[in-house]
């Protein structure tokens, strides 16, 4: 019986994965699509809406990779709908002089062609 139990609670967790993961980047949000850095961060939005982020903090590292789930007004939360990691972004992306910049988790990061 605790086999079963189990065997279809992670059937659950599978469907769960791989049916509530995000989509492609939403149409008002793709200027956030690219390749950013700067400032010990490293963060590629592809527009299918995958993402990979690294952010180095003296000794501190952060590392996301995995789906975008939703863009929020002040964050990208990614992974999956029962286990999630926030971005913070307290500047969107931003063209100023023909250069592309966003501020994510107190970092300021420039889109690279």
């Amino acid at each position: 019986m605790a086999l079963r139990l189990r065997q279809g609670a992670l059937a659950c967790l599978f469907a769960t994965a791989t049916l509530g993961c995000g989509g492609p980047v939403p149409q008002d949000k793709l200027d956030y699509i690219g390749h950013w850095e700067g400032g010990g961060a490293t963060l590629d939005i592809a527009a299918d809406g995958g993402l990979s982020y690294r952010l180095i903090k003296g000794s501190s590292e952060t590392e996301y990779q995995g789906p975008i789930l939703e863009f929020r007004p002040d964050a990208i939360v990614i992974g999956i709908p029962v286990v999630n990691s926030t971005i913070t972004v307290q500047q969107p992306p931003t063209l100023e002089d023909g250069e592309w910049s966003m501020v994510t988790d107190d970092v300021r990061i420039f889109r690279t062609p």
